[in-house]
């Protein structure tokens, strides 16, 4: 895993310790308190816990370590049990199937690679039950970064004042794959001392309606509706039975 390691895991929870209420509001609209739900790419829980909280039989997924251990410390510290599972999208094999899979604030589009994309699909049809529901965000191409090349930065700070500094390079954009590349970098100053630094090499796919559609439908999945946020794609899906 070379994205949402330790210092990327400190600046997104200071960053995003919440899912924005709106965003909860639509996932939750999903929710049936007798539903088996799984959130794949989980990451902290911003979405599981308080999911998890009102009474919802929810498990998460995610390829980061250090994600999934805030994730636990933070049920631990609101009195939650929750289930994680560690692994990639792409080779999910977990012990049972669900009535509804959600895939919140576009996280899907961390997978870049076609194979990989397609086959991720395949595995959350795999994990469904028949006549299951999969609720998948996607960022659209026209949230490409705007300008290659251009240095941007910004800073975090903790309880105890030390702070963590973002620096992200959009590098590249590929039209003919519709992903984009960014080198990012955190650090981490304490009393003026730099004591820790960390590079990723950040890279997202970009989809758009049609032929993201159309990936869904090679897996089996009825698109009911795509429902247009501020920045994203929301892609409500069946699974077809049979």
């Amino acid at each position: 895993m070379n994205m949402y390691k330790n210092l990327c895991t400190q600046y997104y929870e200071l960053d995003k310790p919440t899912a924005p209420q709106e965003e909860l509001d639509l996932y939750m609209q999903f929710c049936r308190p007798d539903a088996s739900i799984l959130e794949v790419m989980a990451g902290t829980g911003r979405f599981l816990l308080p999911l998890l909280a009102k009474g919802f039989d929810i498990e998460g997924v995610d390829a980061s370590k250090d994600m999934l251990e805030v994730c636990r410390q933070k049920a631990a510290q609101r009195g939650l049990s929750v289930v994680l599972y560690e692994q990639f999208l792409h080779t999910m094999e977990l012990p049972k199937t669900y009535d509804l899979i959600i895939i919140p604030a576009a996280s899907f589009g961390l997978i870049t690679d076609s194979m990989q994309i397609q086959e991720s699909i395949r595995r959350l049809a795999a994990h469904m039950r028949h006549g299951g529901r999969l609720v998948v965000e996607v960022e659209p191409p026209a949230n490409r970064p705007p300008a290659l090349g251009q240095v941007t930065a910004a800073m975090r700070e903790n309880s105890e004042g030390v702070q963590i500094i973002l620096t992200t390079f959009p590098a590249s954009y590929d039209s003919a794959t519709q992903t984009g590349r960014s080198i990012t970098k955190y650090e981490m100053v304490e009393n003026g001392r730099l004591i820790e630094t960390e590079y990723e090499d950040f890279a997202v796919r970009y989809h758009d309606r049609a032929s993201f559609r159309e990936r869904l439908q090679q897996e089996g999945f009825v698109v009911q509706a795509v429902i247009e946020t501020e920045e994203t794609l929301v892609f409500d899906c069946l699974l077809a039975e049979g």
